[in-house]
């Protein structure tokens, strides 16, 4: 990236300008390092502010909102979240309002408030609608819904038919959560040996980079199978961040009332996430505007 980026930036005019920035900020998000992150993604969103790159503004943002997650910050959580909206209505791309709903869904699923756009519920149109370079990205988002709707059957199936695929493109980090997902699910469902033997795999790819988030997203499910490999990975700082994340994650639906939403309310919201009105969400569900 280094080496390659700053002739690709030349070479594009301007394309690809902050991509450095916000990849690094993620990366130390992932190992728990969120301050440093903090200032990379806004490096990484003035940078591509001024060559209009809202895509890597999209992914600084991203990474952002889970900060703001693992904080517990609901104000600055609100605040990335808004911004996110304001980008994808002023961009003028189709794919612009994709990836906003791409990055909101997937962090959306963690608060509990789970306003996923009707799109990516259906993986047909998620492998039709983004580009060959995003469709892991969108599946991974697809499952973590399947996750948050206890489908653990159909999860386990859609996440060993997506592996081969990102695994011959060397995509690791979705290798990482499907995996992970894979454990989940079947710990949930009560198979503890595959379980163990797909958690082994989700941590053999991610800790030689000390990638420890997504473990600790899952922390609370997973926590008994966690707590037996600490000493075997040498996951010394897994634990306390696990513990960051879930008193985070607490405050922001404290504060924000995210995941108390009744069904019916859940109902209202996924569909005015996909972009419909209240008169048409009235005629889908058999109520008055007013109620909506």
């Amino acid at each position: 990236m280094d080496e390659c980026l700053p002739y690709y930036i030349r070479l594009k005019e301007g394309h690809g300008t902050g991509a450095d920035c916000a990849m690094r900020a993620e990366v130390l998000l992932m190992r728990g390092e969120d301050t440093n992150a903090e200032a990379l993604c806004h490096k990484a969103i003035y940078l591509a502010g001024t060559q209009e790159q809202d895509s890597i503004c999209f992914a600084a943002e991203m990474t952002l909102l889970r900060i703001a997650l693992l904080r517990g910050d609901a104000e600055g959580f609100e605040n990335v979240r808004k911004s996110i909206l304001g980008r994808a209505k002023t961009g003028t791309e189709p794919a612009v309002k994709r990836m906003a709903d791409l990055a909101l869904a997937f962090v959306s699923v963690l608060t509990g408030e789970i306003v996923v756009p009707e799109w990516l519920t259906d993986l047909d149109r998620i492998t039709r609608i983004l580009y060959n370079v995003a469709v892991p990205f969108g599946v991974l988002t697809y499952l973590r819904w399947l996750l948050s709707q206890g489908q653990d059957a159909k999860l386990l199936g859609i996440a060993q038919g997506a592996l081969p695929a990102a695994e011959q493109h060397h995509f690791v980090l979705p290798q990482v959560y499907f995996h992970l997902f894979i454990a989940v699910a079947h710990h949930r469902l009560g198979q503890k040996e595959a379980a163990e033997a797909a958690l082994d795999r989700a941590l053999s790819l991610a800790l030689p980079d000390g990638i420890h988030l997504p473990f600790a997203e899952y922390g609370e499910v997973l926590a008994p199978l966690l707590k037996s490999r600490e000493k075997q990975f040498g996951m010394t700082g897994l634990p306390a961040l696990c513990r960051r994340h879930r008193l985070g994650v607490e405050k922001i639906r404290k504060a924000t009332r995210l995941g108390q939403l009744t069904p019916r309310e859940r109902d209202v919201a996924q569909l005015a996430a996909g972009g419909l009105t209240n008169r048409d969400i009235a005629s889908r569900l058999f109520i008055s505007p007013e109620t909506v």
